[in-house]
């Protein structure tokens, strides 16, 4: 559901934000809220390498991949056809 409305959810999205840009204060705010989300989004990006980053458990992968067997990095769900 989030791939089918978020194109109509963003261009709503854009239309108030076009009545409010011409305002300087509406555009210092929007330009704080952009600023504030990429700083947020750099930061959590750097937490989860970390944590929980594919690679970090790149040798299991790649034996699984060689083995060709997906049981070694985790069982399936039970109803799930393979």
């Amino acid at each position: 559901m989030y791939y089918l409305f978020l194109p109509l959810i963003a261009v709503y999205y854009f239309y108030l934000w076009s009545r409010l840009a011409n305002k300087p204060r509406w555009r210092l705010f929007g330009t704080a809220c952009l600023i504030a989300s990429l700083l947020f989004q750099t930061g959590f990006m750097i937490e989860m390498l970390k944590k929980q980053s594919f690679l970090s458990d790149r040798g299991r992968i790649v034996t699984a991949i060689q083995a060709k067997d997906y049981r070694l990095l985790a069982e399936r769900r039970s109803w799930a056809i393979y």
